[in-house]
């Protein structure tokens, strides 16, 4: 099991944002790829991380969106890609996912909040 905290690379994106220029997706995705690769390093772990609601509980917060999409599209590259079934030579792609919003606090984990966990 991994626990990774990717929200610091994604906020410092976000508020480096230059006029028209916007984020460099790709710089992003390449850092958020250095550390996938590391985890992947260790074996075949879980990633497990901290994301958040927006406020109304609808949906991810603007980091968790960003975040969850580079994650989709490192999931679609062949090196990481997984067998479909064990034992399969098929490989699928990995989605990430999120928890509901309330599960922490129906867990008895946390206080109602927006936290939600990614794997």
């Amino acid at each position: 099991l991994a626990v990774v905290e990717f929200s610091p690379l994604v906020v410092r994106a976000l508020r480096s944002r230059d006029g028209e220029a916007g984020v460099d997706w790709e710089d992003l995705k390449d850092k958020i790829l250095t550390v996938a690769e590391n985890v992947r390093s260790l074996g075949n772990p879980i990633v497990v991380m901290v994301i958040h609601y927006r406020g109304d509980h609808e949906g991810p917060d603007m980091n968790a969106s960003v975040l969850l999409q580079i994650l989709a599209a490192i999931g679609r590259m062949e090196s990481f890609r997984r067998p479909c079934t064990p034992g399969a030579r098929e490989l699928c792609d990995r989605h990430p996912s999120m928890s509901p919003a309330d599960w922490f606090e129906k867990a008895g984990l946390a206080p109602s909040g927006r936290f939600a966990m990614g794997v």
